[in-house]
């Protein structure tokens, strides 16, 4: 019984710890991770959404083909998300930026204008990330559990060779 609660423990922590490396490892410098047909924003300001929310937004197809008037929402830095309509584009701008409230923004900030807010759950992850919480509460464990697995094959070839020598 003991084993199989061992086991179970430490399959926990393999999912949880994969899960907090790919959030680190995941979200860009605006608490943003793309993923195929959503934004998710870890919220750190207090205007649009509480703080420390997720927020999954739809992707935009195409920032060109988004229409002039229509509102979205877009990163300005981490704890600046700001929703505004969208200007009339210039002839000579790039294709991968769009004039929102009289703001140039490159395309890869608009975040979209569907979105749902997951109160608290920012908070959980940005713990996680956290690079003093995520030595202790992964690195350290897992290079625990590699020098306990070296002592038990050190253990095991010390019985064998204590075996070999008496018969």
């Amino acid at each position: 019984m003991k084993k199989k609660v061992i086991v179970i423990i430490l399959f926990l922590f393999i999912i949880f710890e994969f899960f907090a490396t790919y959030c680190l490892l995941s979200f860009d410098n605006y608490n943003v991770l793309s993923t195929g047909s959503y934004h998710y924003l870890i919220y750190n300001g207090d205007e649009h959404f509480e703080k420390g929310s997720l927020v999954r937004f739809k992707k935009m197809d195409n920032c060109i083909n988004i229409l002039e008037g229509e509102e979205v929402y877009y990163a300005l830095s981490p704890d600046i998300v700001l929703k505004g309509n969208v200007s009339k584009r210039e002839e000579n701008m790039d294709d991968d930026a769009i004039i929102i409230s009289d703001n140039y923004t490159k395309c890869d900030r608009i975040l979209g204008n569907e979105y749902k807010e997951y109160k608290n759950i920012g908070k959980i992850i940005n713990f996680i990330t956290n690079r003093k919480v995520y030595f202790f509460l992964i690195l350290l464990p897992t290079i625990g559990l590699l020098i306990y697995e070296v002592f038990l094959i050190k253990n095991s070839i010390k019985k064998e060779t204590l075996y070999e020598k008496k018969n």
